[in-house]
């Protein structure tokens, strides 16, 4: 959190977090549901939708996966899209060796 402390968080559009405690308090929401979601935040009129790719290890975020497109076709397709991300970040991580998503 050290670099969410001392970082200049430049805006990109309206939408760009640029309150170090809001981006924190996004960051942990991310952490928690596993995926990210970027509404407008660097690009005005572009969605992404984003899955972490692990490494072998639990402890470390090696990638991530993701799709972007115009939001107003990606909206319409939200769930969609993001279970198959995750679904990509997932085998990813499975074919790194990650141990929770090693068949039991």
């Amino acid at each position: 959190m050290h670099y969410l402390r001392t970082a200049e968080l430049r805006r990109y559009t309206a939408r760009t977090i640029t309150d170090s405690r809001e981006l924190a308090g996004h960051l942990e929401a991310v952490r928690i549901n596993g995926y990210a979601v970027d509404m407008e935040e660097s690009e005005e009129g572009l969605m992404c939708i984003a899955a972490p790719v692990w490494g072998p290890s639990a402890k470390r975020v090696l990638a991530a996966v993701s799709v972007s497109g115009p939001i107003g076709r990606l909206e319409a397709r939200r769930e969609e899209l993001l279970a198959l991300v995750r679904e990509a970040g997932a085998a990813i991580s499975r074919a790194m060796g990650h141990e929770r998503f090693r068949p039991a």
